[in-house]
């Protein structure tokens, strides 16, 4: 499992209802959010990855892994 970090500026668009890519020096594919759940948007990618992405204060702290 690889965790990484970025914080909400970086990310193209700051509403995460509707974020649909974030930097690729984040992620290798393109991912797309599918579900949603207080804070936590679970996301789901090209290639065969999902993540969870976490919002706490000004950080997003951003749990992917291989299925």
């Amino acid at each position: 499992m690889t965790e990484q970090k970025t914080t909400i500026s970086e990310l193209k668009n700051n509403r995460f209802e509707t974020v649909t890519e974030l930097p690729e020096k984040i992620f290798y594919s393109e991912p797309i959010i599918v579900k949603k759940a207080e804070n936590d948007l679970e996301l789901y990618f090209q290639h065969p990855k999902k993540g969870i992405m976490k919002v706490h204060d000004n950080k997003i702290q951003i749990t992917y892994y291989e299925k």
